[in-house]
């Protein structure tokens, strides 16, 4: 039986400092990103989710040898839906999906928005 069905849309940033090592970004190439549910809550009338979003960027470096590189990281997040008449006990099918992501060089970090 279904108790309730509910969405939201959610904006999560994050900015990825460079590693040691890592060549100054110039510009943005490319992003992508994945999802993965780590967990699943539900306490009375509210659907708690949490995960991971895994970020792939490719940059293109600044200075004389303008070279491709790329940048790996993951964002962690929490959502909490309200859903009117669950309680503990009850089972949760959660799926996520990324809309649209976004990667921008800002003062040495690369910054992305999903």
């Amino acid at each position: 039986m279904v108790e309730g069905i509910q969405s939201i849309e959610s904006t999560i940033k994050d900015n990825f400092p460079l590693k040691e090592g890592d060549k100054i970004p110039g510009a943005i190439i490319s992003s992508i990103g994945n999802i993965m549910v780590s967990d699943k809550r539900i306490t009375q009338n509210k659907l708690t989710v949490e995960g991971v979003i895994n970020v792939k960027v490719i940059y293109e470096s600044k200075g004389e040898k303008q070279s491709p590189s790329k940048m790996e990281g993951e964002i962690p997040f929490t959502s909490v839906l309200d859903i009117s008449g669950i309680t503990e006990g009850m089972k949760a099918i959660a799926k996520c999906n990324i809309e649209d992501i976004y990667a921008s060089v800002e003062a040495n970090t690369i910054g992305v928005k999903a």
